[in-house]
């Protein structure tokens, strides 16, 4: 039985800018019992409720009314959406639940439209700023390895989440800041705002902007954590781990095409420059390893593919690896991994066991 889906991807769903794979684990939660097409119905109810500000209902109604009647024309709607295993079993045993979810997502979308919601990441925001600052309560969402999450906030700043990392946001931006806490990995895509600089905190670091694109990554089991930028300036700061109270470092100024690396307790280690690629890849599905020991490259996969990796052989540790894969199976990778070195691999279940072959 497939676990209630959060809040929050229930009402991305119905205003149609879920991630595929939270389309597809939707459609299938919606296809088990009729219950959970009447909470999804629920949450509709809630939508017709909530605070609304005004978009463009024209455009909005034309878009909305064209995915409406895709959905309707495509009869096999729900199982294209679905990995190949899923969409047999649903083919026999779950479609009159599906029609009804189809039916129910076509209502919603044409309710989005009259009532002009834009509600996203439950970061409704009032027309009007709050008169007086208020701590805000944090938000968390939590991806296992193996997925990656777009969240979209409706000050326009999109963030990328990353296999294995924890993303934690208020409800609402407060006047004078906008502020994120994350572990793991994301792509950073802000809105400029002049008035209201983005911060992200991570560990015992932190970055601020005005409005530009980059990424963090910080997983907490690495012993560096890296933050490169895409576009604009970036500041990131760190500070003593011994001493949670001490005066953050001066920032470190970072701009198009550089990166700076921390180690996790904040101490400052390095700063380069030159061709990103590698360090963002992996929002466009692609997995990238330059001459890395393999070390770091099974950490890779785990994150990529939600698996547990057993490099058997100390030789095999230091193996320096070179690839680009998109969009590949972990059997194709490991396949091309075994060209390269020669190795030996057994899958069962989620763990893959890698040796060198005798």
């Amino acid at each position: 039985m497939r676990k209630e889906p959060e809040y929050q991807v229930l009402v991305n769903y119905l205003l149609g800018i879920c991630t595929p794979k939270e389309l597809d684990f939707i459609e299938q939660w919606l296809a088990q019992s009729p219950d959970n097409v009447q909470l999804l119905e629920q949450v509709l109810e809630k939508l017709n409720k909530a605070e609304h500000i005004s978009v463009n209902k024209e455009r909005t109604k034309k878009r909305l009314f064209r995915q409406v009647e895709s959905d309707l024309i495509a009869d096999h709607y729900f199982s294209k959406t679905a990995p190949t295993k899923v969409k047999d079993s649903q083919d026999t045993s779950a479609t009159g639940f599906q029609k009804t979810a189809l039916i129910v997502k076509s209502i919603a979308l044409v309710v989005v439209v009259s009532i002009a919601l834009i509600f996203t990441l439950q970061l409704s925001k009032s027309s009007q700023p709050a008169d007086t600052p208020q701590t805000a309560e944090l938000h968390e969402r939590q991806l296992s390895y193996g997925q990656t999450s777009t969240f979209r906030f409706n000050d326009g700043s999109v963030i990328t989440l990353n296999g294995g990392s924890t993303l934690r946001y208020p409800e609402q931006f407060d006047s004078e800041v906008r502020e994120v806490h994350l572990e793991g990995e994301a792509f950073f895509d802000i809105a400029p705002d002049k008035n209201r600089p983005f911060i992200v905190q991570v560990g015992n670091t932190t970055t601020r902007v005005l409005g530009t694109s980059f990424n963090i990554k910080a997983y907490k089991n690495d012993e560096k954590l890296q933050v490169t930028v895409i576009e604009g300036k970036v500041g990131v700061s760190g500070k003593s781990k011994e001493n949670k109270d001490s005066v953050p470092e001066q920032p470190v100024i970072l701009e198009e095409n550089q990166w700076a690396t921390y180690h996790q307790s904040g101490e400052f280690f390095e700063q380069g420059e030159g061709n990103v690629w590698e360090q963002i890849a992996w929002k466009d599905q692609v997995l990238i390893f330059n001459d890395k020991p393999f070390s770091e490259v099974a950490k890779m996969l785990e994150r990529w593919y939600g698996v547990d990796i057993i490099l058997q052989g100390e030789q095999l540790q230091d193996a320096k690896l070179k690839g680009e894969h998109k969009n590949m199976s972990l059997e194709r990778v490991l396949q091309s991994i075994q060209f390269i070195l020669g190795i030996e691999y057994t899958i069962e279940e989620q763990v893959v066991t890698i040796q060198a072959a005798e």
